[in-house]
């Protein structure tokens, strides 16, 4: 099962349709059920969704740490 673990929500997340379904020291899982919104002139899923995901996805791995 799916679940958000941002409760405030982040704007770029809500504006792409990413969520964050898991976090742990070094990995951070998002999911995205890529729409028409997401397509680019070609009508395919758009490099820069990809690419937004898996930068948003370094935050929360920094944000975890196992050292004070």
């Amino acid at each position: 099962m799916e679940t958000n673990l941002d409760p405030n929500g982040a704007p770029f997340h809500d504006l792409l349709g990413i969520r964050l379904i898991a976090w742990d020291e070094g990995f951070a899982r998002l999911a995205c059920i890529a729409g028409p919104q997401h397509r680019n002139r070609s009508c395919i899923t758009h490099g820069g969704l990809i690419l937004s995901m898996i930068d948003q996805a370094g935050a929360p791995c920094r944000a975890m740490c196992a050292a004070p």
